[in-house]
């Protein structure tokens, strides 16, 4: 009986934390300009869109 009065007052007060604002647990936040899409696009790692090229050798002759 204690056990549950225990998880009952705990989930309420999970519900309670959780719509306290800021709402959520973790809120993301930009450390470098963002407000164009040029600057938006030096963000992303270089090469992360790029086109995989076609010639690569298989996998078996890149260990040797």
């Amino acid at each position: 009986m204690v056990r549950e009065k225990k998880e009952r007052r705990l989930r309420k007060e999970a519900l309670e934390y959780h719509e306290l604002e800021p709402r959520g647990k973790i809120k993301v936040v930009p450390t470098k300009p963002h407000s164009t899409a040029y600057e938006l696009s030096l963000a992303y790692s270089p090469g992360v869109a790029q086109k995989m090229p076609t010639n690569i050798p298989p996998k078996e002759t890149l260990s040797q």
